[in-house]
C-alpha cells in the first residue's frame, strides 16, 4: 500500500513484467480479491474495496476477467 505519489511511482517502477505471459487481468483481480482485500492484509470490513487496474492491453481471457471482477 502506498500513501504518497512518490512511493506509488517507485513501487510501480520496480514491478517486474514477464513479456511472454500475456495480459492476465483476471489473475490480478483474483489476487486482489483473495489476498489484498483480506483482513490479515489490512482490509477493513466497513470500507468499500476499490482497485485500479493498470494494464498493457486487452485481457488474455476476457470471460475469466469478467467473472473475477463480479
Amino acid at each position: 500500500m502506498c500513501s504518497d505519489l512518490k512511493k506509488a511511482q517507485a513501487a510501480i517502477s520496480s514491478m517486474s513484467y514477464d513479456v511472454g505471459a500475456g495480459t492476465v487481468i483476471s489473475g490480478a483481480i483474483k489476487h486482489m480479491r483473495t489476498k489484498s482485500f483480506q483482513p490479515q492484509n489490512g482490509d477493513r470490513p466497513n470500507i468499500p474495496n476499490i482497485a485500479v487496474v493498470v494494464t498493457d492491453g486487452q485481457a488474455k481471457d476476457p470471460y475469466r476477467t469478467q467473472y473475477e471482477a463480479k
